[in-house]
């Protein structure tokens, strides 16, 4: 009894700081009626939410797989997605979005290193690989896919990434490969197909085998813009990112920190986690400003258009950028978006005139759509029509069945004179 007792007695410090994060992560700002200023209010629900998540009471859903077809093809060519982790971002949406919409035709699995500590997926069958030839030898052979689909970032997980590619090569299974951040491609290997998120990667990086690029898609109906909208959200600003360091860096919160100081009546709303978060919190905390900043946590997808609900201008202050799925959610809601001038940003918005190259140009960028509801309703508009024009997620399940039909061997193919699949926008 006695080391299990020492062992729960280490643990309590440890849970008392995590129920104190989550607490502070589950406060909301709200209208002071006697003064008219701002007050932190705890939401009980997201309390509870983070708590029973923080110390491994609940594992709640993060993505969901909605099939858009009841009826499914019996024997349907298989395809294994390949990706380093299976966490929170725009690679694992992907995957989940070609389920929802080709899964009737395609029999689907993930194979990743890792998944989500504080959560889980629901409708698709994963699989943890470690770092070893022989269970992606295994993993390979007993599914035996018709196409071999890896989501490749490189950098640190190169290493793992690199036996399925070899793997998958000797067998000759066709490769797809999603070049999904920026970074080369693979290519120590035969590759039939490479698909960028943007033409910005394309043209930054190249390729030598066949390329092309295809927009990730978004649900235009769930990411609409509100019927009604916060009365305060013409004076919010908001950002939603991982707060980690493959797009965000120290000086990410800088642009936000300065409009609120200069601009008072602002909030600040950061939907999002990770390990700047403490850093995040207090420089908030070293600028006296935590009465006018939110800090959210993760919330689940179907959650997040309630939140962006909650304020009018987007920012987004990263360092690097390959695509980015919270930048199109922002526009496709009609919100405007103000943030740094890097990768595949100007090619998102269509447009330069709200980024910046430094943390000040983004801040007065900010500001001035602060100062005009009627330019924020402008360039609001605009990025609601180059959203739906450009982003819809049935158009890139299009491209992507396309894509599919012309590797997948002749034998494989059970509705060869089947015709292509079409995209008719409303």
């Amino acid at each position: 009894m006695l080391p299990f007792a020492g062992r729960l007695l280490t643990c309590v410090p440890a849970w008392a700081k995590r129920l104190k994060d989550e607490r502070f992560r589950s406060e909301r700002l709200v209208k002071d009626a006697n003064h008219g200023g701002w007050t932190s209010k705890l939401d009980h629900g997201a309390y509870l939410l983070h708590a029973s998540r923080a110390i491994g009471l609940s594992r709640p859903t993060i993505y969901r797989v909605t099939p858009q077809q009841r009826r499914s093809i019996a024997h349907r060519p298989r395809i294994l997605h390949v990706i380093a982790n299976a966490w929170v971002g725009g690679s694992t949406q992907l995957i989940l979005d070609l389920h929802d919409y080709l899964s009737h035709r395609f029999d689907m699995r993930v194979a990743t290193s890792a998944l989500p500590a504080h959560g889980r997926h629901e409708g698709m069958t994963i699989s943890v690989v470690p770092k070893s030839r022989v269970e992606v030898q295994r993993t390979l052979t007993n599914f035996n896919p018709h196409i071999v689909h890896i989501h490749y970032w490189g950098d640190v997980d190169e290493s793992w990434y690199r036996p399925f590619f070899e793997i998958a090569a000797e067998f000759g299974y066709p490769i797809l490969q999603n070049i999904n951040t920026p970074v080369a491609p693979f290519d120590s290997v035969q590759v039939a197909q490479n698909v960028f998120l943007s033409q910005t990667m394309l043209n930054r990086f190249g390729s030598t085998a066949p390329a092309r690029v295809i927009h990730p898609g978004i649900n235009l109906e769930l990411f609409a813009p509100p019927k009604n909208p916060e009365s305060d959200s013409y004076g919010a600003i908001g950002m939603v990112y991982r707060l980690e360091r493959d797009k965000l860096s120290e000086a990410s919160i800088e642009p936000l920190i300065t409009v609120v100081k200069r601009r008072p009546q602002t909030r600040a709303i950061i939907i999002g986690d990770g390990s700047l978060f403490p850093h995040f919190r207090a420089r908030v905390q070293e600028e006296c400003l935590l009465n006018r900043f939110e800090f959210v946590g993760y919330v689940p997808y179907e959650k997040l258009p309630d939140h962006y609900a909650r304020f009018k201008v987007f920012v987004a202050p990263v360092w690097q950028e390959s695509f980015g799925q919270v930048v199109p959610f922002a526009m496709s809601m009609g919100l405007a978006v103000a943030g740094n001038r890097v990768g595949a940003i100007p090619e998102i918005l269509g447009d330069a005139s709200t980024l910046g190259a430094t943390p000040d140009e983004v801040a007065s960028h900010t500001l001035r759509l602060l100062e005009s509801r009627e330019m924020i309703d402008a360039v609001g508009a605009r990025n609601h029509s180059v959203a739906r024009a450009n982003f819809s997620v049935e158009r890139m399940a299009v491209a992507y069945l396309d894509v599919y039909k012309t590797l997948i061997p002749a034998e494989a193919e059970l509705m060869p004179d089947f015709p292509s699949a079409e995209y008719f926008p409303l």
